[in-house]
C-alpha cells in the first residue's frame, strides 16, 4: 500500500501545504484561533503580490478588500440569524412535547378505567379487571409509561 502511495501523482500540493500550514498554526495558537491563522496564511500568500505591484496600483485593492469586509459582515449576520432560529426550534420542540403530554392525558382520562395510574395498585387492578384484548392493553400501558416519563420532572431531566 505504501509503495502505491509513493507512486501516486499528487495534483493538490498547494492545498496540502495550506492544510499543513493551518495545522502548524493550530499547534502554536490553538484551534480556537482559526481566523488569525487563516489571516496569516493570506498575508503570507499575498505579500509577493504587494511587492510586485507598483504603489500607484495598490489603491485598486481597496474595493475588493471592502467587498470582503462586507461579505464577512453579512456572513456574521447570517450566523446570528441561524443561532436565533435554533433557539426557536428548541422552543418548538418543547411546545410539541407539551402538546403530546396533554393529548396523552386526555386519552388516558377517557379510558374505561380512567388514568393516568399513580400507584402500582392501580396498575394491578387494571390488569386483573380489564377484559380488553392484549393489543389494546399494551397500547394503554405504553401510553401510561410515555405519559409518566413526560410528566415526571426527575425522569425528564435524565433524558434531556
Amino acid at each position: 500500500m505504501k509503495k502505491k502511495l509513493n507512486k501516486a501523482s499528487i495534483h493538490n500540493r498547494n492545498e496540502e501545504r495550506s492544510v499543513g500550514f493551518i495545522n502548524y498554526e493550530f499547534s502554536i495558537r490553538g484551534k480556537q484561533n482559526l481566523e488569525s491563522a487563516s489571516r496569516k496564511m493570506l498575508i503570507n500568500k499575498s505579500i509577493d503580490i504587494a511587492l510586485k505591484v507598483e504603489p500607484s496600483q495598490i489603491s485598486k485593492f481597496r474595493k475588493p478588500a471592502q467587498e470582503r469586509k462586507e461579505i464577512k459582515i453579512e456572513w456574521r449576520k447570517k450566523v446570528k440569524e441561524h443561532e436565533l432560529n435554533l433557539y426557536t426550534e428548541k422552543e418548538r420542540i418543547m411546545v410539541r412535547d407539551e402538546s403530546t403530554k396533554y393529548e396523552l392525558l386526555s386519552t388516558l382520562k377517557k379510558e374505561t378505567i380512567p388514568g393516568p395510574f399513580t400507584s402500582p395498585e392501580e396498575v394491578d387492578y387494571y390488569i386483573k379487571n380489564n377484559n380488553e384484548k392484549e393489543k389494546k392493553r399494551n397500547r394503554r400501558m405504553y401510553n401510561e409509561v410515555k405519559y409518566a416519563r413526560m410528566s415526571s420532572s426527575s425522569v425528564h431531566q435524565c433524558f434531556v
